[in-house]
């Protein structure tokens, strides 16, 4: 893909038509023709951007997902429950969008891509910042945003068989578990919270 204008405004056009038809339509009833007449745009002009309807649909779930870590906004999170927290409000601000993917068995790619952007999550990153090793923070932000995805993807799919505070517990004592800064910013928490009590 191209850095062109152009280019860039038919692949912005034909994710934004994407994402109204996979709100209206079935995700198997969606052609590349039906996309195309959808964004006014040509067949050529699909594939000069995407070479499938699943490559096109994960592009729009992950331009979904973007946007709804741009409408939670940036915050800063002090451990592993916040960053637990804030991934949840991340999907809760698509909700609709996301349980619409899950109805029509498009949960692997929900979960893929809201795992990247809780693996490029700013506040995932800082609380990695006492791990040296760069390759070794890949992997961990890679576990935490893939785990975190998953998870609440299959609270999403289940319909939220679990309370809100179950989840947060399993994915936090997932961060927890795998990520030094976390799990000392959790003991820290629940030291001062058993002080306090």
């Amino acid at each position: 893909m191209s850095d062109n204008p152009i280019a860039l405004r038919s692949k912005k056009k034909l994710i934004n038509a994407l994402g109204k038809l996979l709100n209206e339509e079935t995700y198997k009833d969606i052609t590349i023709t039906r996309l195309c007449q959808e964004a006014k745009l040509s067949r050529p002009a699909f594939y000069q951007n995407f070479d499938s309807i699943a490559e096109a649909t994960e592009k729009c779930i992950g331009a979904h997902a973007h946007e709804s870590y741009n409408r939670v906004g940036l915050r800063r999170v002090k451990g592993s429950e916040d960053l637990a927290n804030f991934f949840l409000d991340i999907m809760n601000s698509d909700s609709n969008f996301i349980t619409r993917m899950i109805e029509q068995g498009l949960d692997e790619m929900v979960a893929a891509q809201y795992a990247k952007v809780f693996a490029a999550a700013d506040q995932t990153l800082k609380l990695i910042d006492d791990v040296d090793d760069d390759s070794l923070k890949s992997y961990y932000a890679e576990f935490i945003g893939a785990g975190s995805g998953s998870t609440l993807t299959r609270w999403f799919s289940e319909e939220n068989t679990l309370t809100r505070n179950e989840v947060i517990s399993i994915i936090s004592t997932m961060i927890s578990a795998a990520m030094p800064k976390a799990a000392k910013a959790a003991q820290r928490e629940n030291s001062y919270t058993s002080k306090i009590g």
